[in-house]
C-alpha cells in the first residue's frame, strides 16, 4: 500500500506539471483505483462465490440509521428482501453475502418465519435452506432477511468505504461506499460479483427527523411522523449491488426546488444534497455545470441512461468521487468552481460507462474508466463558456504524458491474482485507456466514432447490462468497415507505444511525400503497433495548412476513405497532393494519439512519378463497389480485377476491357466473401507491360447472433446460430479470472443445427463463451456452469 501510494505521487508531480488537475481529482482517481484493485485481487473468487446459482431481480432495503445514537452511532437494522430466480433445478439453498459482524434475527419465505436450523451464518456468509426444494430452473421467488449490527470496519482508505460513521456532533453522518466488495458488510446481498445486477431497488430508509437520506433513483416521498423521518427511493433500473448507496447527514438540498434538464424530450430533476460547509457559492458554480455536462454527453453517448428518475450529486465522507446508479458521491473538497470540474464530469460520464454498461469481467475496466477519462476530454469540447479554462488539448496532452512514461503493462489486466498486479499504477486504465479511445476516434473520424458509442450504449445485449473489450470493438467496425483486429490487439494486450524518431518527408510543389517507419519503445512486448497518424502541414505566407490522418497499418501507411484502406506506394511511404506547397510538418500537434516522432526534411527522398490510374472501393451493403479511373484511354488494354480472403493469396474475379475514350470504370462485386476481403486491379498497358494498382481492404464482417443454452447448464452446452449458411468458428470458454479452460478450433455450426459441447469436465462457476469466426464479429456469452 504505502509503494501504491508513491506511485500516485510521483504521477500527480506529472500531471500537475502538464495540466490544471485538481488535487481532488487526484484523490478520485487513487480511490477509484484501489478500491477497484481490491475486487481484482479477489477476482479468483468469483469461481466460488455465493449466489451464482440464482439471479437477483429486485432489492427492497428497509433501514433505520441513525449517525445521532450516543451508544452505537454506526449501527443499522431492518429488513432486505430479495427477488429471484432459481438457476439450477431443485434449488433448496439461498445464500447472501453477509458479514460475520452482523446479526441475522430471522428470515421470513413465503410470509412464514423460518425456524432456526434453516438460517446459518458463517464466515461472512448467510445461508438460508429452503423448507423444500424448489423444482424447476428459472422459477421467481422471494426471502426476506431481518437482521442488525455494527458493520465492520474496511480497510480501504483508513475506513472510509464500507459503512462509515464520521464527522462530529452535531455534523454527524453515515455514508457506504461499497465497491467492490462492502456491501456484504452492510446488507445481505450478492456482492462478490458485479455482473448479476438486480431489474430494480426500493429503498425505505428511518432516520431521525434533522436528517435527509441520499439514494439511487427518484426519491418518491420524506415523510416525517413525530421525531422520525421515512425517505423512500425508488429504482426502476437494472443496478448492481456495490452501486446501491446511502447516505445519511444533515443536508442542505441545492436548489431547494430541482433544476429540470430536458433529455431527449424527458424533464428529468437534477439537484444536490450538501452538507451545510459545502453549500457555498463555489460549489454552486462547479454544480450548476452538470445541466451542460448531460446535455453534451446526452448529445453524444445517447440520451442519460436514467432520465426518468434524476441525477446529482450528495456530499459524502471519502476524498474524490464515487459514481452510484443517478448520485454521485462527492467528497467535500470536490466543488471548487476552477477545478473540480472534471471530477464532476468524470462521475457523470461513469452513468454511461460503468453504471448503464458495466465492465463484464474486471479484466476489462477500462470499458468503465477509460471512457469516463474520456469524457472530460468530451465535454470540454462540447461546453458552455463556463469559465473553465482548461483546453481539450491540455487535458489529452496530460494523459498522453502519463501513458507515455508508463510502459509497465497494457491496458488489459489478464493478472488479478493481486493489487499490485493492476494498479501499480492505474495509468493503464485511466489515461492509456482514455488515449487509445481518442485512437480509435482519429482512426474512424468524429460521426462514425460517436454513431458507435451511441450503439453501444443502445445495443439490447448490452444496455443495463455488461460489456467486454470485444463489444467496443464490435462497435467500432461494425459503424467504421474497417479492420480494426490488429489495433486492438495491439493497444488493448500489448504494452508500449510506438515512434517514428527518423521519419521524413520531402515535396515537388504541392505534390507531398512521407516516409514513416515505426519503432517501438524499449520497454514494449510487441514488435508493431497499428495506429492512425495525424500529421499538419504548413505553409507560412500566404497562410494555409491541413491536418490528415494516415493509418500504419503493419508497416505500410493507408490512407482512410470510406470504411477502406488504400495506399498509394506500398510499404511505409505515401505520397498525395496538396492545395499548397508546403513548408513545415508538425507530428499529432494536439495530443491524439499515443507515439512521439522527429520529422526531417529529406531532399533525398524522391517525389515519385504516379502512374495516372487511381484505384478505390467502397461497401454497400454486401455489394463491393469498385472505382478505377484512368489518365489516357489508349494507353491501356484491359482490367483484370483479383480478390483475396487473406491479403496474400488473390484470384481473379473479373476481366473488363478498356476503350478508346472511357476514363472511368466500375465493377460491382455483388458476391463479397464474408470476413476482410482485399482487392487489387492487373492493368495491361498497350506496350505489353502490366502493373497492379493499390490494394483495397473492406472489412465484410457479419453481425451474427449466436446463443448458448442451456444455462445454467450441468454436462453440455450448444451453441447454434440462427443463419443459413454454415458457420466455421473457434470457440474459447474462460474462467472468471481469464483463465482458458476449453478451446474448441475450427468448428463448423450447420443451419438449424447445435454444436454439443461437453462441460461436465469443468467446476462450477460463471464462465464466458467467445465464439469467435474470421467471417463474424467476436460474440461473448455468459454461462453459468452448476452440479
Amino acid at each position: 500500500m504505502k509503494n501504491f501510494y508513491l506511485t500516485f505521487i510521483l504521477l500527480a508531480v506529472v500531471f500537475t506539471s502538464q495540466a490544471q488537475i485538481s488535487e481532488q481529482y487526484q484523490q478520485m482517481r487513487e480511490r477509484e483505483a484501489i478500491s477497484n484493485s481490491i475486487l481484482f485481487g479477489k477476482e479468483s473468487q468469483v469461481v466460488s462465490a455465493n449466489g451464482l446459482n440464482y439471479d437477483v431481480k429486485y432489492y427492497r432495503l428497509n433501514l433505520r440509521i441513525n449517525p445521532d445514537s450516543t451508544s452505537v452511532p454506526k449501527y443499522v437494522r431492518g429488513s432486505v428482501t430479495t427477488y429471484f430466480t432459481t438457476g439450477t433445478a431443485n434449488f433448496s439453498q439461498i445464500k447472501f453475502d453477509f458479514a460475520s459482524a452482523l446479526i441475522c434475527d430471522s428470515v421470513h419465505y413465503h410470509n412464514v418465519k423460518l425456524a432456526p436450523g434453516n438460517v446459518v451464518e458463517s464466515v461472512d456468509t448467510l445461508r438460508i435452506n429452503l423448507p423444500s426444494p424448489i423444482p424447476t430452473s428459472g422459477t421467481l421467488d422471494s426471502v426476506t432477511v431481518y437482521y442488525k449490527g455494527i458493520p465492520p470496519v474496511v480497510s480501504d482508505f483508513g475506513g472510509t468505504t464500507g459503512f462509515v460513521n464520521g464527522g462530529t456532533n452535531p455534523n454527524r453522518y453515515i455514508y457506504t461506499l461499497s465497491e467492490p466488495y462492502s456491501a456484504g458488510t452492510w446488507w445481505p446481498c450478492k456482492s462478490m460479483v458485479a455482473f448479476d445486477k438486480a431489474d430494480s431497488l426500493d429503498m425505505y430508509i428511518s432516520t431521525p427527523s434533522a436528517f435527509r437520506v441520499a439514494g439511487n433513483g427518484k426519491r418518491i416521498s420524506e415523510t416525517i411522523t413525530g421525531s422520525d423521518r421515512l425517505t423512500y427511493w425508488k429504482h426502476r433500473y437494472a443496478i448492481s449491488s456495490y452501486q446501491v448507496a446511502i447516505s445519511v447527514a444533515k443536508y442542505v438540498q441545492y436548489p431547494t426546488v430541482p433544476a429540470i434538464v430536458n433529455i431527449g424530450g424527458t424533464n428529468m430533476e437534477l439537484y444536490n444534497l450538501l452538507w451545510s460547509s459545502t453549500n457555498t457559492a463555489s460549489a454552486h458554480t462547479a454544480l450548476d455545470r452538470t445541466a451542460d455536462m448531460l446535455t453534451v454527453f446526452s448529445n453524444r453517448f445517447s440520451d442519460y441512461p436514467f432520465k426518468n428518475e434524476k441525477y446529482g450529486h450528495y456530499t459524502f465522507g471519502f476524498s474524490g468521487g464515487m459514481e452510484h446508479n443517478t448520485f454521485s458521491g462527492m467528497g467535500s473538497s470536490t466543488y471548487n468552481n476552477t477545478t473540480d470540474w472534471s471530477v464532476i464530469a468524470h462521475e457523470l460520464g461513469h452513468q454511461w460507462f460503468g453504471a448503464a454498461v458495466t465492465c463484464g469481467s474486471w479484466r476489462d475496466i477500462w470499458v468503465n474508466e477509460g471512457f469516463a477519462r474520456y469524457s472530460e476530454v468530451v465535454y470540454l469540447e462540447g461546453k458552455a463558456n463556463n469559465g473553465i479554462t482548461t483546453t481539450p488539448f491540455t487535458q489529452r496532452n496530460s494523459y498522453k504524458t502519463a501513458a507515455l512514461a508508463a510502459n509497465a503493462k497494457p491496458i488489459y489486466q489478464a493478472d488479478t491474482s493481486t493489487m499490485t498486479a493492476i494498479f501499480s499504477p492505474s495509468v493503464y486504465i485511466y489515461e492509456r485507456g482514455a488515449m487509445f479511445i481518442s485512437m480509435l476516434r482519429k482512426t474512424l473520424g468524429d460521426t462514425k466514432f460517436f454513431q458507435a458509442l451511441k450503439n453501444y450504449q443502445t445495443d439490447p445485449t448490452l444496455q443495463y447490462k455488461n460489456a467486454f473489450t470485444d463489444d467496443v470493438k464490435r462497435h467500432m467496425e461494425a459503424v467504421s468497415g474497417l479492420d480494426l483486429d490488429e489495433m486492438f490487439n495491439d493497444w488493448v494486450y500489448k504494452k508500449g507505444y510506438a515512434r517514428y524518431q527518423t521519419a521524413k518527408w520531402n515535396n515537388s510543389g504541392t505534390q507531398i511525400i512521407f516516409q514513416l517507419p515505426q519503432t517501438v519503445n524499449g520497454a514494449s512486448d510487441n514488435t508493431h503497433f497499428d495506429m492512425p497518424l495525424v500529421i499538419k502541414i504548413s505553409r507560412t505566407a500566404p497562410i494555409a495548412d491541413t491536418t490528415i490522418v494516415l493509418f500504419d497499418k503493419n508497416g505500410e501507411i493507408y490512407t482512410l476513405d470510406n470504411g477502406v484502406f488504400t495506399t498509394t506506394l506500398g510499404s511505409n511511404i505515401i505520397q498525395m497532393n496538396l492545395s499548397f506547397v508546403p513548408q513545415t510538418i508538425q507530428f499529432d500537434p494536439e495530443s491524439e494519439i499515443l507515439a512521439d516522432a522527429s520529422f526531417a526534411k529529406d531532399p533525398g527522398l524522391t517525389v515519385l512519378p504516379l502512374n495516372e490510374f487511381e484505384f478505390s472501393a467502397q461497401k454497400e451493403n454486401n455489394t463491393a463497389k469498385l472505382l478505377w479511373t484512368i489518365g489516357v484511354p489508349m494507353r491501356y488494354t484491359y482490367f483484370e480485377i483479383e480478390r483475396s480472403v487473406t491479403g496474400s493469396a488473390f484470384e481473379k474475379i473479373h476481366a473488363q476491357n478498356a476503350t478508346s475514350s472511357a476514363v472511368n470504370f466500375m465493377y460491382l462485386d455483388t458476391d463479397m466473401p464474408n470476413g476482410i476481403i482485399y482487392y487489387r486491379i492487373k492493368v495491361f498497358e498497350a506496350n505489353g507491360s502490366s502493373f497492379y494498382s493499390k490494394v483495397a481492404v473492406i472489412n465484410n464482417k457479419k453481425m451474427e447472433v449466436f446463443e448458448v443454452n442451456p444455462n445454467p447448464a450441468v454436462d453440455f452446452i450448444y451453441v447454434s446460430h440462427a443463419s443459413a449458411k454454415t458457420i466455421k468458428a473457434n470457440i474459447r470458454i474462460v474462467d472468471a479470472v481469464g483463465k482458458t479452460v476449453k478451446v474448441i478450433s475450427g468448428q463448423s455450426i450447420f443451419p438449424g443445427n447445435k454444436l454439443r459441447i461437453p462441460v461436465q469436465d469443468i467446476a462450477a462457476g460463471t464462465y464466458f463463451v467467445e465464439i469467435d469466426g474470421s467471417q463474424y464479429f467476436k460474440i461473448v456469452k455468459k454461462v453459468l456452469i452448476t452440479k
